[in-house]
């Protein structure tokens, strides 16, 4: 396995050049809504009297896939159960972690191409992208069944440079999200890796699993890693 970088000033001028295109994950990278993603699909368990099978992984995958491993042929039920809970939950309640948003506005006049990569349903994405202002900085927007696959598959990043003068190759693009998923996908695709994760979480996600790919650079907020953007470009 691959040593993570852990993000200073100095590392980071070693490690990344100017990229030409970021993607971003959604959900716990840029916006705080994990929680209520949770409740929503805690609330569906107990609606539908299901139980949490153990050995299922939630956080990164489509909800497609869960409720697949959870629910089985009601999977379409819950699937429509939770996104109607989840849109309750949130009405109004969807923030952005502190500078994200400033992050956005960094890499727009640096000209480059951002786009979301997301494993949640593409139009609700969107929708909350749009609610929040935020529709204009991205080129595109890419949700769970917007293409053949979801992440870890390399086909939404890809998707998501279409119609860009970007070409995907190591050093020319990012991918920055909060969960081994956006790594596998990055991974998978062939790009620069940023995992925004605690350092203890990074130990229960990455160093107990062997066969996980390590993100390129680690951080802890979106937060620091304008900062770090910052010191290294500016």
């Amino acid at each position: 396995m691959q040593q993570v970088i852990k993000m200073d000033k100095k590392e980071i001028g070693e490690s990344f050049a100017m990229p030409k295109a970021v993607l971003f994950d959604w959900d716990g990278t840029l916006v705080d809504t994990m929680p209520f993603i949770r409740e929503a699909f805690c609330t569906g368990l107990r609606d539908f009297g299901k139980e949490f099978p153990s050995g299922v992984e939630m956080d990164g995958r489509s909800l497609e896939e869960i409720l697949k491993d959870v629910y089985g042929n009601l999977a379409e039920q819950a699937h429509t159960h939770f996104y109607e809970t989840y849109e309750k939950i949130t009405k109004n309640k969807v923030n952005m972690y502190a500078q994200a948003r400033e992050f956005l506005e960094l890499l727009g006049s640096c000209e480059l191409s951002l786009a979301l990569v997301s494993n949640k349903r593409g139009d609700v994405v969107r929708n909350e992208a749009s609610a929040l202002g935020l529709s204009e900085y991205f080129h595109s927007i890419v949700g769970a069944g917007d293409t053949q696959a979801d992440k870890p598959s390399a086909v939404p990043l890809r998707h998501s440079l279409e119609n860009t003068a970007v070409c995907p190759n190591n050093d020319a693009v990012w991918m920055i999200g909060d969960s081994g998923v956006d790594i596998l996908a990055a991974h998978n695709f062939g790009c620069q890796s940023i995992l925004i994760m605690p350092d203890a979480a990074y130990q229960d996600e990455w160093e107990n699993e062997n066969n996980s790919p390590s993100p390129t650079l680690q951080v802890s907020s979106i937060h620091r890693l304008k900062q770090m953007f910052e010191d290294r470009f500016f």
